[in-house]
Order: structure tokens, then sequence, then C-alpha cells
């Protein structure tokens, strides 16, 4: 459980930090699997997928960069 909690120091290259979207894809990913029907399911994977573009993903990472 303890690893669950705490975050590295130091994030490497090898084990990146996630970024805000990532972060936010995992947790619509967690949703789809709980989803009791397939509506919910539905709606869920066509956000994920919106989110997932490459516009967003771009838009992203450039505020990323942006952050101090």
């Amino acid at each position: 459980m303890y690893a669950l909690y705490c975050q590295p120091m130091n994030p490497s290259p090898i084990n990146p930090e996630p970024g805000d979207l990532q972060k936010v894809l995992q947790h619509i990913d967690q949703l789809i699997a709980q989803a009791t029907d397939e509506a919910t399911r539905a709606e869920l994977q066509g956000l994920r997928a919106r989110l997932n573009s490459p516009e967003m993903r771009d838009m992203a990472r450039e505020l990323a960069g942006r952050r101090p």
C-alpha cells in the first residue's frame, strides 16, 4: 500500500511521472471498468477517445511546458 501513496522524489525518464492528461485517462479507464451498463461505458469510451486525440495531447504537452 505504501507504494500507492508515495510519489518518487526524482522521476526518471525510464519511469516518468504521468501528466494531468494521462492521470485523467487512467481515471476514465477505471470508470469504464466499473461501469454497470453499456451506455455508460460507451459514453466514457467516447470521452476518452476525444481526450486522447492528437490535438488534446499536443495541447497538454504545450501546457505542461509552461508550468513553473
